[in-house]
């Protein structure tokens, strides 16, 4: 192979490296190296009969085994990475290259650090044609908790509404495994999955069994049947009783301050105690009878007094 283009033809300008200096590193999830390694038959011998039509796209690593100058390490382009790893070993049936053919790998430099790397692998995943929902959203969601970013920042980061980020994460929590297998097996799209995913998990297999049975013959629900399907289900039943009260934490934290040495048993009475709180602090701005006589017969209804 001549220096300015890879088999099948494709020219590139320098730079060129050899294929045993570009290091793979790490990446916000284990998707990009799980495709590199699963890369199918069929994409190795596209990158086989066209040759590499784009570049790997890599960063300044520390010195290369074979020449001593600096390796590199792989940013984006995992999957071709992979095809290339399997070309080299000859493992593609029908192959015409060589391994000679994959020696020096054309590349295209970018800086940053590894927030960086992230970002430009999770964008280049989200232009994938072919691109798994599922998938999109476990990296949208390692990103973010690997460097604690908003939904909203992620989002801009990508080119992507809020509300599209939310929904994703929304089907990657929610969805039943009953849900995302039909999604698999290509009896739901994603947008029908997204409307199912509203449902609770347990509401999910008997909606989705239905489907699944009249796809089997030969009718395969839309979009709507499926929003009209999903409006069908009973909603779950609210729990009924008195609602619980919430509680100002901030004057319950007032009397505990006020009798360090006491304990105060919570169980159900942290409204005497909220109120002892709120009675200490308006005490101690402004002392009156009334303010103490109710302390004192907090103190005693909490255990906190012996005798009024």
């Amino acid at each position: 192979m001549s220096e300015d283009k890879l088999e099948g033809g494709k020219k590139f300008k320098p730079p060129f490296v050899t294929f045993a200096d570009i290091e793979v590193g790490d990446n916000i999830s284990d998707q990009s190296k799980t495709r590199m390694d699963g890369v199918s038959d069929e994409f190795c011998l596209s990158l086989d009969r066209q040759g590499l039509l784009e570049p790997l796209v890599v960063r300044e690593g520390g010195p290369a085994r074979t020449t001593g100058l600096r390796k590199v390490v792989l940013d984006c382009g995992y999957r071709r990475y992979g095809a290339i790893k399997r070309l080299r070993a000859r493992e593609v049936p029908g192959q015409k290259t060589t391994p000679a053919s994959w020696n020096q790998i054309p590349v295209r430099y970018v800086k940053g650090d590894a927030e960086d790397q992230d970002i430009r692998n999770l964008v280049e995943n989200l232009q994938r044609l072919n691109l798994d929902p599922f998938e999109e959203a476990a990296a949208i969601s390692a990103y973010m908790g690997k460097h604690k970013v908003t939904q909203s920042a992620v989002a801009a980061e990508i080119g992507k509404s809020e509300a599209y980020v939310s929904q994703r994460l929304s089907m990657l929590r929610n969805t039943a495994e009953e849900t995302r297998k039909a999604y698999d097996d290509g009896i739901l799209n994603a947008t029908q999955v997204r409307e199912i995913s509203d449902l609770p998990k347990d509401k999910q297999p008997a909606l989705v069994a239905s489907i699944r049975q009249q796809a089997a013959s030969g009718k395969y629900a839309t979009v709507e049947d499926v929003k009209d399907d999903v409006a069908k289900v009973p909603a779950p039943k609210k729990k009924t009783g008195r609602k619980g009260q919430s509680f100002d934490q901030e004057k319950i934290a007032v009397a505990k301050e006020a009798y360090p040495d006491k304990k105060f048993a919570l169980r159900p009475r942290p409204a005497l105690i909220e109120t002892l709180g709120m009675l200490v602090a308006r005490d101690q701005r402004n002392s009156t009878d009334k303010s103490r006589y109710l302390i004192q017969a907090i103190e005693f209804a909490l255990g906190l007094r012996d005798a009024l």
